[in-house]
């Protein structure tokens, strides 16, 4: 069913719009990763899922689970709730144990839809995934305004390494701040 939908989703974005992927041969493939992305649109995670086969699991706002059907959708495409008002120890062991078996966690550092990306709006809980996991970070960055027909440009970075990074608050956040930062400089461009 997964395949299935992903197909479907994936034909829609091919269709509406010019979808540009550069940097594929960066994305991390039968290993653990952190894929992290800017987050302007609610496309961003569809579209994301739907590029790459449905191979990241997303992590989103516990309020659209609410929604049985969209629920069931959400949970079909590899999404999975998190509570975003303070330590949700349940999405954060789901998201530990897909990347110890080796799957992709994607997460939108910034915690909700922003209109700019700036580096130091980068939340430290992809930062605290990857250096528990000890899981490289693959930052994206989404450029376009999904308006029918517009390009939309997806890079994908080199792996950012978090192997001498440790889990003290200020390498979190500089892992966070640097990694998120070559979107940042990618959107400004």
């Amino acid at each position: 069913m997964k395949k299935f939908l992903v197909a479907c989703v994936k034909l829609f974005y091919k269709v509406a719009f010019k979808i540009e992927v550069e940097g594929l041969e960066n994305f991390p493939e039968n290993k653990a990763a952190v894929v992290i992305a800017n987050h302007m649109s609610m496309h961003d995670p569809v579209l994301l899922i739907a590029l790459f086969d449905g191979k990241i699991n997303f992590m989103a706002k516990e309020e659209l689970f609410r929604n049985k059907i969209l629920a069931w959708v959400l949970k079909k495409f590899g999404a999975f709730p998190v509570n975003r008002g303070g330590n949700d120890l349940k999405a954060i062991k789901h998201s530990l144990k897909l990347l110890k078996d080796n799957k992709i966690l994607g997460v939108f550092p910034q915690g909700t839809r922003m209109t700019s990306a700036e580096a130091q709006q980068a939340k430290g809980g992809a930062a605290f995934m990857a250096i528990k996991s000890k899981a490289p970070i693959v930052p994206i960055a989404i450029k376009g305004n999904f308006k029918l027909g517009s390009k939309i440009t997806v890079k994908v970075f080199d792996e950012y390494n978090t192997d001498n990074a440790s889990m003290e608050k200020e390498d979190m956040e500089k892992v966070s701040t640097e990694a998120f930062s070559v979107i940042a400089d990618y959107l400004e461009a």
